[in-house]
């Protein structure tokens, strides 16, 4: 093998060893963003159940000073069982119905987390196996010059 093809291979190997790597880092930088819109997905999440916990509370409360004001309307003892019983009521429903809400908007939360580390390790994968991808290449070459 002449000279010139020897210097061709010695190029064609670092190429294909830079072109492993590059490919590497590039899928590593797709996922490292994709792990932080999820991880932003689950603050926005965590942030929305806050508010919406809030929101079912007050809520709840109108609903409970209505019930009193239209107990005394009618002038209903406000600590008469059927008072109590319908209070109870309304409390329970809004209760199970905000808590289901929540959990389940703290469930995508977990879930967003969950994706994030997943890209971000597949990100990590990625670059690993761009830097072997690369080396061997770059060893085929070589080997390829005897």
């Amino acid at each position: 093998m002449g000279a010139a093809a020897t210097a061709m291979s010695g190029v064609s190997a670092v190429t294909s060893l830079a072109s492993g790597i590059m490919q590497g880092e590039g899928e590593q930088a797709a996922d490292e963003y994709k792990s932080a819109k999820a991880k932003k997905a689950a603050e926005y999440a965590r942030t929305a159940a806050t508010q919406t916990d809030a929101q079912m509370r007050e809520n709840l409360n109108v609903q409970l000073e209505n019930i009193d004001a239209i107990r005394a309307a009618s002038h209903a003892d406000p600590n008469s069982p059927t008072s109590i019983a319908i209070k109870d009521r309304t409390s329970m429903i809004g209760d199970r119905s905000r808590n289901i809400q929540v959990g389940n908007i703290m469930a995508q939360a977990a879930q967003d987390e969950a994706d994030a580390q997943y890209f971000h390790e597949a990100g990590d994968f990625a670059l690993k196996m761009g830097y072997m991808s690369g080396i061997s290449g770059a060893a085929g070459k070589f080997a390829q010059m005897k």
